[in-house]
């Protein structure tokens, strides 16, 4: 696939830092070749993102269905 135009980067993740992936994201999306406005928008999107997942689940942290069972 190499002579196709399919180029393949490694992305750190930040390993020690998984709750800020905004640097990492930020290097992705330099890779991707995006200009640095749409960088932004995609980088505060994902976030977003992660905050009503965040929220969804502390909402619903109390739900029957979510508990550890007891039967063993």
């Amino acid at each position: 696939m190499q002579g196709e135009g399919v180029a393949h980067v490694a992305i750190p993740s930040g390993g020690r830092r998984p709750r800020l992936p905004a640097k990492s994201l930020w290097r992705f999306f330099t890779a991707l070749v995006l200009t640095e406005r749409d960088r932004k928008r995609a980088v505060s999107r994902l976030g977003d993102a992660a905050e009503r997942a965040s929220r969804w689940l502390w909402l619903r942290r109390e739900k029957r269905s979510w508990q550890p069972s007891t039967n063993t």
